[in-house]
């Protein structure tokens, strides 16, 4: 398996995670997938697909989401 191919994959993933309505957690654990996978799909990616997505998730109704969104920010934020 090629890392380009888990990257697409679980890109999929997380956008279908991000906006499943039945659970916030579902949101929430998009919110730290797209943080985890930026590395690994290339700026264009994350430009046309993650920042739109990660948007959503930090105006979301759910506290825990929006707070998931922050923390996944700050762990990327240099020390």
């Amino acid at each position: 398996v090629r890392p380009e191919h888990v990257a697409e994959h679980l890109t999929d993933a997380a956008l279908q995670l991000g906006v499943d309505t039945r659970a916030e957690d579902y949101r929430a654990v998009a919110a730290q997938l797209f943080d985890r996978l930026a590395p690994v799909i290339g700026k264009a990616t994350c430009v046309s697909v993650v920042i739109p997505a990660v948007t959503r998730l930090a105006e979301d109704v759910s506290f825990a989401v929006r707070g998931s969104v922050a923390a996944s920010f700050m762990a990327a934020a240099p020390g």
